[in-house]
């Protein structure tokens, strides 16, 4: 099977005529390798170029005085060349370990300027027989090789198949990149260069993301660790306040009813036992403990009344000798008075 190729190469050194032409004396045109090519459904299938083909002398022949042109023009001839033709391949084609040489003559100002503007890699426009046997060439899988190549003109292009070491510059396709080896869930996965320098960059992010939630947590535990400690604490002090609590309620008011009532209920029932006639109906609890701290401070028996009790003590005491916090409960149980 025949098919029509384009390889690619750069332009270099390049030297400036009294006339203003453009000669290279040896420039790289082509070289060896497996290379990429576009088929018509889309799908890339991988063609060597194999040293035996590609250094084969009716191939090399067939570079010699082809046209150059300014991209590529389609498949030339002697009728249509005058219309592309920019320079010319010259008659020495000789090549090196892995690429064919030969100089160059540019003759055309306009592709003059777009050369000297950055446009410089070679781009080989040939023929060539197709052998679809796969294989491996130096490590590199293939679909078939390329036989039977001949050339049939020369394009200085934008960017070519065969890499920046091939100058006037190869084949005009993506260029064939160092690729680089990450490791990814423990499978060495190969990738370009930047896709490696990226995923290293963001391997780093991600490390230094686990660090600082690690640092997080920790400080996380420290406070949970605080808070179930205050917690206990609080607990602890709640379990023993309710226990002196129902203490001093035994002495006043009957135990049967204390797993049902709160803490204010039952400060509530204490000081309607000590004291009968005192409305605690719709008062806060801070009042509540007030008044109740004040009425058991009093400690009236369960054997007489709250109210007796009170009156007991004012016809057995008065405030003649008494100490200023014994005047102060005294007051403060006496203070139903006032609620008349």
């Amino acid at each position: 099977m025949t098919v029509y190729r384009t390889d690619t190469a750069q332009l270099s050194p390049l030297q400036k005529t009294a006339a203003g032409y453009l000669r290279v004396p040896s420039s790289r045109l082509t070289r060896t390798g497996v290379f990429g090519y576009v088929q018509p459904d889309g799908s890339t299938r991988r063609e060597l170029r194999h040293p035996d083909q590609v250094f084969d002398a009716e191939s090399l022949d067939s570079l010699r005085m082809i046209p150059v042109t300014h991209r590529h023009p389609g498949d030339l001839d002697a009728t249509k060349a005058r219309d592309f033709a920019r320079g010319a391949v010259g008659d020495s084609v000789t090549h090196d370990e892995d690429s064919v040489l030969a100089p160059i003559g540019i003759f055309d100002a306009e592709l003059i300027a777009a050369i000297e503007a950055g446009e410089s890699e070679l781009s080989c426009g040939y023929h060539c027989d197709f052998d679809a046997t796969p294989g491996e060439w130096n490590g590199q899988a293939y679909d078939g090789i390329q036989t039977q190549i001949r050339y049939n003109h020369l394009a200085v292009v934008q960017r070519g198949r065969a890499g920046h070491t091939v100058a006037l510059k190869l084949d005009s396709a993506p260029e064939v990149k160092k690729m680089a080896t990450i490791q990814v869930s423990g499978k060495a996965l190969e990738c370009s260069q930047e896709i490696a320098d990226a995923f290293a960059a963001m391997s780093k992010d991600i490390d230094s993301a686990k660090a600082a939630q690690a640092a997080t947590a920790g400080e996380r535990d420290v406070l949970v660790a605080r808070a179930d400690a205050a917690k206990a604490v609080d607990v602890r002090a709640l379990v023993k306040a309710r226990t002196a609590l129902e203490r001093e309620a035994e002495k006043h008011i009957s135990t049967e009813r204390f797993d049902s009532m709160s803490d204010v209920e039952l400060q509530m029932e204490v000081v309607k036992n000590i004291l009968p006639s005192l409305e605690l109906k719709d008062r806060a609890p801070e009042y509540i403990l007030a008044v109740y701290d004040a009425a058991v401070a009093s400690r009236p028996s369960k054997a007489t009344s709250g109210l007796a009790a009170v009156k007991g003590a004012q016809t057995t005491r008065s405030d003649a000798g008494l100490s200023p916090r014994d005047k102060m409960i005294q007051r403060q149980a006496n203070a139903w008075k006032e609620t008349k």
